[in-house]
């Protein structure tokens, strides 16, 4: 089965029955399901192995785990903050992390980190920093597009 953009233009429920019926679909009747998309979020979702694709030529094909080892620091400490802190605070505390004001997170790139997890968080707690949660995350389908593409274009 191959299926162009089959989440475009799709309310928020069938996008969800779409989502849960391709990799059934898959498994149950053995059907092979090629996805073009430019949603990389979804195809990451349901997906086994993807194809990264540019201008025509593959560039990758792989599961997602090892297409995240493309990526250079793809393993992510995400530290929600309780509050918001002066950037210039955090930027003298923890000049490792990445604050995105919006969501206030501090990004944690962990294979660029020296120390432990836990030396991270002390150090924060130990400093007056109040937190309201702690995840650890992997590089997304679109980090590992944008890795891959931009070292074709170098």
């Amino acid at each position: 089965m191959i299926l162009d953009e089959p989440f475009d233009a799709l309310d928020f429920e069938s996008r969800r029955i779409i989502l849960d019926l391709l990799p059934r679909l898959s498994k149950e009747q053995g059907t092979a399901v090629f996805i073009t998309s430019h949603n990389l979020a979804e195809v990451e979702e349901i997906s086994d192995r993807v194809a990264i694709i540019k201008q025509g030529r593959i560039l990758a094909v792989d599961n997602m785990e090892c297409l995240r080892k493309h990526v250079a620091n793809h393993r992510l400490l995400v530290v929600t903050l309780a509050q918001d802190y002066a950037e210039e605070r955090l930027g003298q505390l923890v000049p490792e992390a990445e604050y995105r004001r919006k969501t206030r997170s501090l990004v944690f790139h962990l294979d660029a980190v020296n120390g432990s997890q836990d030396d991270l968080l002390m150090r924060l707690l130990k400093s007056g920093i109040s937190i309201n949660s702690v995840e650890r995350q992997s590089a997304s389908l679109e980090d590992v597009y944008f890795q891959l593409t931009k070292e074709t274009r170098q």
